[in-house]
């Protein structure tokens, strides 16, 4: 399974990295956000992935079309201050 990857409606700098994991049948994709040299206040991404979003922490999503989904977080991941982290994770149908 290859990740496609989060493709727009990124916030100015925000650095995004991901890590996919085997997890038995599925897939979990963890996904880290970092803010650069400001604070984000507030972020959404969309993503593409090979596989159905079946579980989410951290961010709740909504299915743009059949492989792409827009993440929106969590409250308390909403803001990120200037050179912090917040993580979400994804697990991914088989």
């Amino acid at each position: 399974m290859t990740l496609t990857g989060i493709t727009s409606n990124i916030p100015h700098g925000l650095d995004v990295r991901t890590v996919l994991k085997h997890m038995g049948p599925h897939r979990y994709l963890q996904v880290t956000l970092s803010a650069g040299h400001s604070p984000v206040e507030d972020w959404t991404l969309e993503m593409k992935v090979p596989a159905a979003i079946i579980g989410i922490y951290g961010a709740k999503y909504d299915a743009v079309s059949a492989s792409r989904y827009k993440i929106t977080p969590d409250p308390w991941i909403r803001a990120i201050p200037m050179g912090g982290k917040v993580n979400f994770g994804v697990l991914l149908g088989s």
